[in-house]
């Protein structure tokens, strides 16, 4: 009996050589109905023609521009679903995979229906390192975060290996076709940064479990492809942004604070420190974003 296909999504931007590193371990994978989509965001770096060129049965869309890091998952979702995915597994392209990775998440979602994301738990670091960055995550209405389990300790693979259920996880999950035809694609308006704690939230206000297993691992080996800058503004005002969507009025009273202390007061106050005062004014701007209700990209400059 064949098992459930599996439609891995790869987003690239001007990040070619992380891209062929992923591919390179995807290709890897012992499961054996995996297929691979490759979506280029606008990148100058001509990486969809060298992975048509090395791999020309994956599937490589060339954007014209950058949409963003949901619109362009999303271009690969949508493929996937309308090409009759059970499965879709969005990766970001600076990752390395194990060879059982999908084998692992397959074996967890089949198990129950009420699954719908199924995280690996995410090494820090090229393998084969132990440094966690996610072993389980939690999102917090009351705070406004999302906190990874266990980040910065070391953990072999064999160390925890329960399963268990979780409140928030990276885009890099597993999710079946039926969850993403009930609970949507990412959100496309957040353009980058927190699409993820938007996709948690909404799975389980459907209904659905957030699951993680430790089983199934992933490396994150962390390559940059945007300016601090501009980073530090993204992400300050969809902490925000996110925040608003989906809490209630009493949890302003902890939330907005403590994202104004822990985040931006405390960043730019560091980013002063080393006489970076771009990267400190950004994150006053992403406030200022955020409070005039501000959706898509900011300006890069």
């Amino acid at each position: 009996m064949a098992r459930p296909s599996v439609y891995v999504v790869v987003l690239n931007f001007n990040t070619r050589d992380a891209t062929l590193q992923l591919i390179e371990s995807l290709k890897r994978l012992v499961y054996p109905n995996v297929h691979i989509v490759v979506v280029d965001n606008g990148s100058k770096d001509n990486c969809a023609a060298v992975v048509s060129e090395r791999w020309p049965e994956i599937k490589v869309f060339a954007l014209p521009n950058n949409l963003g890091h949901g619109a362009g998952f999303n271009v690969g979702i949508r493929y996937a679903l309308d090409s009759g995915a059970d499965y879709v597994l969005p990766i970001n392209s600076d990752m390395v995979a194990d060879p059982r990775l999908v084998d692992e998440l397959v074996d967890v979602a089949e198990k129950d229906p009420s699954y719908g994301m199924i995280a690996s738990r995410i090494y820090v670091g090229a393998p084969p390192s132990d440094e966690v960055q996610y072993n389980g995550g939690h999102y917090s209405l009351w705070t406004g975060f999302s906190d990874g389990d266990n980040r910065g300790e070391h953990h072999g693979r064999d160390e925890m290996l329960e399963l268990r259920e979780v409140t928030f996880t990276p885009d890099c999950c597993l999710v079946p076709a039926r969850v993403l035809r009930k609970i949507g694609l990412l959100d496309e308006s957040l353009f980058c940064y927190s699409e993820d704690v938007d996709w948690s939230v909404r799975a389980i206000r459907a209904g659905y479990k957030i699951m993680m297993t430790p089983r199934a691992v992933i490396w994150h080996v962390e390559v940059r492809a945007v300016p601090n800058a501009w980073r530090y503004r993204m992400c300050t005002r969809n902490l925000f942004l996110v925040h608003w969507r989906y809490a209630r009025w009493y949890h302003h009273l902890t939330a907005v604070p403590y994202i104004l202390l822990r985040w931006v007061l405390y960043m730019s106050f560091r980013e002063v420190l080393h006489r970076r005062w771009t990267e400190a004014a950004a994150l006053w701007k992403g406030l200022i974003d955020a409070f005039r209700g501000r959706t898509g990209s900011a300006p890069r400059k």
